[in-house]
C-alpha cells in the first residue's frame, strides 16, 4: 500500500509541469505590450529618362588593301615564227583598244601554205569532176551493153568517194593554212595595258610561248581584310 502515492505522484507531477507551463504562457500573452501596426511607405524606383532623337551617322573602317585588275590574259600566238613587227603600245604599261595588233609574226611561210591549199583544192575539185564524167559514162556503157545490175567498181562510186573525200580533206587544209595566216597578228582582245612583255623585233616566237601579260582597265577589285566586330558596320 505503501507504493500507491508513489504512484499517483509519477502520474500528478507532469500533469501539474504542464499545466503550469500553461499558466505562464498565458500570463504571458495577457502581458504582452500592445502593437503599433503601420503601413510601409512606398518608395517609387529612381528611373533616368533620355530622349532618343534619329540622326545621319558616320562610322569609319580602316583596312588596307590591293588594287587588281578584274581581268588579265597571258598573250600566247598560236603559231611559230620571227617577229617582224611590235605596235608603239606594245611597251609596259602601254595601252591598247580592243582589237589593236600588238604583234605582228612573219607570215610569208602561212601565205605560201595558203597558197599550196588552193592548187589542192582545185586539184581535188578537178579529179572530182572527172571521176563524176566518168562515172556517168560507166552507167549510160552499161544501161547499153550490160545485164543484170552493176557492181559498185563497174559505175565507178568508190573512186567518187575518194574523190569527195580528196576535196573534203584539201578544203579542211585550206582552212588550217588561212586560220594560221590571219593568227600571224596577235591581237588585243580588250582595251587595257601591257603590264610585261617577253618580246621584241627580231626574236622568234614558239607556238604556246607567252609573249606578253595584259589586263583590262574597264574596272579594278580591292580587297580588303575586316576584323569580325567591324563587319556589322559595312
Amino acid at each position: 500500500m505503501a507504493r500507491l502515492p508513489i504512484r499517483i505522484l509519477k502520474v500528478l507531477l507532469p500533469l501539474v509541469v504542464v499545466a503550469s507551463a500553461g499558466l505562464a504562457a498565458y500570463a504571458m500573452f495577457l502581458s504582452r505590450p500592445p502593437v503599433d501596426i503601420q503601413t510601409p511607405a512606398i518608395v517609387p524606383p529612381s528611373v533616368r529618362v533620355q530622349r532618343v532623337t534619329f540622326d545621319a551617322v558616320t562610322l569609319t573602317v580602316s583596312s588596307q588593301g590591293t588594287v587588281q585588275p578584274r581581268t588579265s590574259s597571258l598573250l600566247v600566238p598560236e603559231i611559230s615564227g620571227p617577229v617582224i613587227e611590235v605596235a608603239p603600245s606594245f611597251a609596259v604599261g602601254g595601252f591598247f583598244e580592243a582589237g589593236d595588233v600588238l604583234v605582228s609574226i612573219d607570215p610569208y611561210d602561212y601565205q605560201q601554205a595558203v597558197i599550196a591549199g588552193r592548187s589542192q583544192l582545185a586539184q581535188a575539185e578537178l579529179r572530182l569532176s572527172q571521176e563524176e564524167a566518168e562515172a556517168e559514162v560507166a552507167r549510160r556503157e552499161w544501161q547499153d551493153l550490160g545485164r543484170g545490175d552493176a557492181s559498185r567498181l563497174t559505175l565507178r562510186q568508190p573512186q567518187m568517194e575518194d574523190a569527195r573525200a580528196s576535196v573534203a580533206a584539201a578544203k579542211a587544209a585550206l582552212d588550217r593554212a588561212t586560220r594560221d595566216l590571219e593568227r600571224a597578228d596577235i591581237t588585243a582582245p580588250y582595251a587595257g595595258r601591257v603590264q610585261s612583255k617577253e618580246v621584241d623585233v627580231g626574236q622568234f616566237v614558239n607556238k604556246g610561248n607567252t609573249v606578253a601579260r595584259i589586263y583590262a582597265i574597264d574596272s579594278a577589285e580591292i580587297r580588303l581584310p575586316l576584323p569580325d566586330e567591324e563587319l556589322a558596320y559595312v
